[in-house]
């Protein structure tokens, strides 16, 4: 549904006649699932956080490199697009060559990473996965609707972890959620959230 909302937004093949506000944002659910399965088992499994980083550096350098040549080909290099931290200045930084999703999703990396850094954070994680990350999702949720109280991000089109990042820690209680009943419940809530946010 993501990105059938994002090639229709882009495409402009429904304009006027159906507008879909693309729906990048939605592919933070799936992100979070892949990182709970993969990199999160390894920091469970070697009680470590170095693995929250797993994929982390291979995302930087490869964005790094295409966003480097797209802006050498355009206007010259903006340091806040290469660093991918431009979400927090200006959505039009770096002459609009920047892709504020890789910018989310790395800054979501390291915030994982930061909590997985947290010893009580992985035993939690290794002995109670679901339930923490279910505490987790309600942190964000939390973070999501009080954050603009602290900082109103409005003018940054909202594009920051902690109005985005319960989607992420969705994700993660999707993996968690192995029980057919527990699955079904973190789906409503994530749909619940959804419609909040939205609306």
């Amino acid at each position: 549904l993501a990105i059938f909302g994002i090639v229709l937004n882009h495409s402009g093949m429904l304009a006027g006649r159906l507008e879909i506000d693309g729906g990048a944002w939605l592919l933070l659910i799936p992100s979070g699932y892949s990182f709970a399965r993969f990199q999160l088992q390894r920091v469970v499994n070697k009680d470590s956080p170095w693995p929250a980083l797993g994929t982390a550096p291979r995302i930087f350098v490869s964005a790094f490199l295409f966003i480097a040549l797209l802006q050498l080909r355009a206007r010259g290099l903006t340091l806040s697009t290469l660093l991918f931290y431009s979400n927090f200045i200006d959505p039009a930084a770096g002459h609009g060559v920047s892709f504020w999703f890789i910018d989310l999703l790395l800054q979501l990396y390291l915030c994982s990473f930061a909590l997985c850094a947290l010893p009580p954070v992985r035993r939690a994680l290794r002995e109670r996965p679901l339930r923490s990350s279910l505490l987790l999702l309600a942190a964000a949720a939390v973070a999501n609707k009080l954050g603009p109280h602290v900082w109103n991000t409005e003018y940054l089109y909202n594009l920051v972890p902690h109005y985005f990042g319960w989607l992420f820690v969705g994700g993660i209680c999707l993996y968690y959620a192995r029980d057919p009943k527990w699955r079904l419940a973190a789906t409503l809530v994530l749909a619940l959230l959804t419609w909040q946010v939205v609306r």
